[in-house]
């Protein structure tokens, strides 16, 4: 074997060496890195133990609701105060941006309110001589307005917005899981079960107007706004424009600058003040929708990421967000609401729908972590390797 064979066989073997030792390399590095995944997973809640309490509290709910459905309003009660605080809690600590201001939000605004309302049912209007006379009515207008709320935006919600899922080990999705579908079961509850709550806890509900509510005024759909008093759709609107209106205000006047990097408010000494909370609406805006909106503005793309980069999003943005909101929240009045307060069945089938949805939408997360999250590790590790 001559001495041109042999550096030729020494350059291969030292070839195929540095080749095993740099997949050694890449395959170590991807291990760390899954590793690392699976660490900050387990860390922030991905275990066994909130596994196995998500689950048993969707078997426990399950059960309430069915066998006991005149103490689910109790149940819901005891997790809101429960739910309700860890939800504030976990906002005030997020980083980069706080996301407390993510409670002013609608869905969460009705869960704070619907405690009140259920301890305000408890208050015997007997015991407040002053305004024993308007206390019954006012009681009656609410539970309208909570009725239509959970019925009609918040299980709609529950159907179709992406982020309400089953996914029991994460406690931030089951809170809002919590807080879009448990409503609409109560008030299944109260709406169909209605003498058994009353029998049960007489001295604590007054539904005696449960047979004689209206959704609609008697003469059907109207443009005389006042025929709408009193009634379930003209008590809900109410309701909502109680918040759409102050919210809406509050979001242009300092909402949209708080997220801002750099913001308009200026310090004492004229400099930015630094961006320290988040909303949901810019949150959403993130999330590939103010590419959405951009198209409609004919905004290019550089100019959307721009201002997802700096959370700096337009006032028309904001204003078409909120006219979707009012659209949205209005057909689920109207369509939703109507239905499952006229038909009992219609009320199970859609809260059926709902739940179906947002166990699917669980289902996908868990499936994506076992068959795909892996992979793309895998493949940015490979690509980042060729790319040397």
């Amino acid at each position: 074997m001559n001495e041109k064979n042999l550096d030729r066989r020494k350059i291969a073997r030292t070839l195929s060496v540095a080749f095993r030792e740099g997949y050694a390399e890449s395959a170590e590095e991807v291990l760390n890195e899954i590793e690392d995944i699976g660490n900050d997973r387990y860390e922030s809640g991905f275990n066994e133990i909130n596994f196995t309490l998500g689950v048993a509290n969707c078997i426990l709910i399950t059960f309430v609701f069915a066998k006991y459905p005149e103490h689910f309003w109790l149940l819901y009660l005891i997790q809101s105060c429960l739910f309700l605080p860890k939800k504030v809690s976990d906002s005030s600590r997020t980083k980069p941006l706080n996301e407390s201001l993510y409670l002013l939000d609608f869905c969460w605004m009705m869960n704070f309110l619907a405690v009140f309302v259920i301890v305000f049912f408890g208050i015997q209007a007997e015991y407040l001589e002053i305004i024993s006379i308007i206390i019954p009515e006012l009681r009656r207008s609410i539970f309208l307005a909570s009725f239509g709320v959970a019925c009609g935006p918040l299980l709609m919600a529950t159907a179709v917005l992406p982020f309400v899922a089953m996914v029991f080990h994460d406690i931030v999705s089951m809170i809002g899981l919590f807080i879009h579908l448990l409503p609409p079961l109560v008030m299944y509850t109260i709406r169909w079960h209605g003498d058994e709550i009353k029998n049960a806890w007489s001295g604590v509900f007054q539904l005696d107007y449960l047979d004689n509510i209206q959704f609609f005024p008697n003469e059907g759909l109207s443009w005389n706004m006042y025929s709408y008093l009193g009634t379930v759709s003209g008590c809900t609107v109410f309701m909502y424009f109680l918040w759409f209106v102050p919210f809406s205000i509050w979001m242009i006047l300092i909402g949209l600058d708080l997220p801002r990097c750099p913001r308009h408010k200026k310090d004492k000494d004229g400099n930015s003040r630094k961006a320290k909370f988040d909303t949901v609406f810019h949150s959403l805006m993130r999330d590939s929708v103010c590419y959405s909106f951009g198209s409609l503005w004919n905004r290019s793309k550089e100019e959307s990421k721009a201002q997802i980069l700096t959370n700096n999003f337009e006032l028309r943005d904001f204003l078409f967000y909120m006219l979707m909101h009012f659209i949205s929240v209005m057909l689920s009045i109207f369509v939703v609401g109507y239905a499952t307060y006229s038909s009992k069945l219609m009320h199970q089938i859609f809260l059926s729908l709902a739940m179906l949805s947002a166990i699917y939408r669980g289902a996908k997360r868990y499936t994506y972590y076992v068959t795909q999250m892996y992979a793309v590790v895998i493949r940015k590790q490979l690509s980042n390797k060729k790319k040397m």
